[in-house]
């Protein structure tokens, strides 16, 4: 069971207590404390007339600072940057202290131009390639300082071209026979400035006698830009592709990509790194094998082929591995590998469960908890083999729903500022001419029709809520998890029957969280396109997620709030010292839809009395 609580006094509310509670959740987070300098060139906004000193200023934005989420307000100016005036006009700077990110880690961050309006600030965030945010790594040392390099604002400079040494190691693929020169295989380097897969072994990198492979291409963005990349091994013979898994800390975290700014004015010669970071480990082990209950997707996917359970993953080149059930065994819905893998020993594997619907042929995609694929080391030789046993999203049945549920999504084609959107292809929309539509795990995720043009569904398309620009659909969402994982697609013109795949990169995705199975719809936020934003998500895996909090005391009542869901309910008790948790059922989000919505949809409410003595109050997830 995991579980939040604070403590509430009658006639008094004990706030310091409460961000105490928050402190302890986070004081195990190891962090490096560097001074940071970071800077931006805006000589390119001021000649175009988007930015303007006497009215605006710019500040930075980021996981140093876990994205301001720590409580400052725009235009606070411990983060605004100062314009280093004679020698450097137009280049404004900043030292912060980066409090959250590890050492060694990278520091995710972007630049914001903030106009006072008078009553507030409103913030422009720069726009950058494929909806990354920038990264850098920081010192292995902590307290130790970096200074960036300065590019321009939405890297709107002059546009350059430089070279860029790319180099791999790749001992452990060759191994393990993942990388197989002699039958055809390549490795390649993908990133966003050429397109990513548009150009599958367009950059090979050569062998240099051993087991390093390295190649220098001209990578051409304006001064510092956003760039990331992978290695992919691939075969021109098969077509087959198979992208690296960097390690968390060598790779942006939204997009799971290795980066890099571009280079100016000298060619930039980039680290050698392990593919996939798994560095050659020359025992092996043998003998492992992969099962998965996939007895929610049964109950809850009338559409679940039951003969496309398969495994991917890094050991075996992310090909799909079939998984197969006995049909009579006491749970017909385990599904085990049909082949045992080995590994070398101490190397790191990521690896993913999937399934194919009957009526899309599209595949799911198990989310392990925290999203993202899950991870195991080869820690040992167990001659019997070992078997990794997982449950289908790491879920309970609390975690998913199991009738028909309507649910309203609505996104807006413009930004903060009243814009309308640009996509990632560059096109910006067209009321009235482009059309918007919705895609999703929940559904299998349709083919986008860029992929597989004429095959979009009817149903989906997001309608457009009178003169305004936002865009509604009301779905019934059949039988899944309460978090609906989701994204938008455009299709310009109307061209093509169907959205593109083209509100942010591949990965990218939506997150929300049906909090109230009473509500019919339920009235999801409204998203905004290519804003690819997450709600918190109470799990088992994340407490905090549950942000219970308390508020003022108001006519002889505490108010208690939370981010309820299906499966989370309050309990109470009047010592912590003694007695048992009191369980408040009708709080649970299968029922409960007493509250407020906010950013995160329904914020749930209850009121306790001021009278009685001291309360503690809780919200868990059994």
């Amino acid at each position: 069971m995991k579980n939040t609580f604070v403590k509430t006094k009658k006639h008094l509310l004990l706030t310091g207590l409460l961000f105490s509670a928050a402190a302890l959740v986070t004081a195990s987070a190891q962090t490096s404390n560097s001074f940071v300098t970071f800077s931006v060139d805006l000589s390119t906004n001021i000649a175009n007339g988007t930015f303007n000193p006497a009215t605006e200023s710019v500040s930075v934005r980021g996981t140093y600072d876990n994205w301001n989420n720590s409580g400052g307000p725009f235009g606070d100016g411990s983060k605004q940057l100062i314009e280093q005036g004679l020698g450097a006009p137009y280049i404004y700077t900043n030292t912060v202290q980066d409090t959250y990110d590890a050492n060694g880690t990278p520091v995710e961050y972007k630049f914001i131009i903030e106009t006072n309006t008078g009553s507030g600030y409103s913030a422009t965030y720069e726009t950058l390639a494929s909806g990354y945010n920038r990264n850098a790594f920081l010192p292995t040392t902590s307290g130790a300082t970096v200074v960036l390099p300065t590019p321009y604002f939405s890297d709107s400079g002059g546009v350059t071209s430089n070279l860029v040494t790319f180099s791999v190691d790749m001992h452990e693929q060759s191994y393990l026979g993942v990388f197989n020169p002699g039958s055809g295989d390549q490795i390649t380097v993908e990133g966003n400035w050429q397109g990513w897969g548009n150009a599958h072994g367009a950059l090979v990198l050569v062998n240099n006698g051993g087991t390093v492979y390295t190649n220098t291409f001209p990578v051409t963005n304006s001064p510092y830009g956003v760039q990331e990349y992978k290695f992919v091994i691939y075969n021109p013979g098969t077509l087959a592709a198979a992208y690296e898994g960097p390690a968390t800390t060598n790779a942006d975290r939204d997009s799971g990509n290795r980066f890099f700014a571009a280079p100016t004015p000298a060619p930039l010669v980039l680290p050698l790194w392990n593919y996939s970071d798994t560095p050659y480990s020359p025992v092996i082990v043998s003998n492992i094998t992969f099962s998965v209950d996939m007895s929610i997707v049964a109950a809850t996917d009338t559409n679940f082929d039951r003969t496309t359970v398969s495994v991917d993953g890094t050991m075996n080149g992310w090909a799909d591995g079939p998984c197969t059930n006995n049909p009579t065994a006491a749970n017909t819905n385990i599904f085990t590998s049909s082949t045992a893998y080995s590994v070398g020993l101490g190397s790191g594997q990521q690896y993913q469960f999937r399934y194919k619907t009957l009526d899309t042929a599209g595949y799911v995609y198990d989310h392990a908890t925290g999203g993202g694929n899950r991870l195991f080391t080869a820690a040992n030789t167990n001659p019997n083999g070992t078997n990794l046993a997982s449950i289908w999203n790491d879920a309970s049945a609390n975690d998913y729903f199991f009738t028909p549920q309507a649910v309203t999504f609505s996104v807006s084609m413009t930004n903060s500022s009243g814009v309308l959107i640009t996509d990632i292809n560059g096109h910006q929309f067209v009321p009235g001419s482009d059309h918007v539509y919705l895609n999703g795990a929940f559904v299998g995720w349709f083919p986008w029709e860029s992929v597989n043009p004429g095959s979009y569904p009817p149903g989906y398309e997001m309608i457009r809520s009178g003169s305004s620009y936002i865009y509604t659909n009301t779905i019934i969402v059949n039988p899944t998890a309460v978090n609906l994982v989701y994204k938008y697609g455009t299709d310009p013109g109307g061209t093509l029957g169907g959205p593109a795949d083209d509100e942010a990169a591949s990965g990218q995705n939506h997150g929300r969280v049906v909090r109230t199975l009473t509500a019919s719809p339920y009235q999801m936020p409204v998203d905004t396109f290519g804003n690819m934003y997450n709600e918190p998500y109470f799990t088992v895996g994340n407490a905090t997620a549950a942000s219970l909090s308390v508020g003022a005391v108001s006519g002889g009542t505490i108010p208690v709030s939370w981010l309820g869901r299906p499966g989370a309910h309050l309990q109470i008790k009047n010592s912590l010292s003694g007695g048992s948790w009191q369980d408040l059922w009708a709080t649970d989000g299968t029922n409960w839809n007493a509250g407020h919505y906010g950013t995160n949809g329904l914020v749930s409410v209850t009121n306790f009395p001021t009278s009685g003595g001291a309360l503690f109050i809780r919200v868990v997830k059994p």
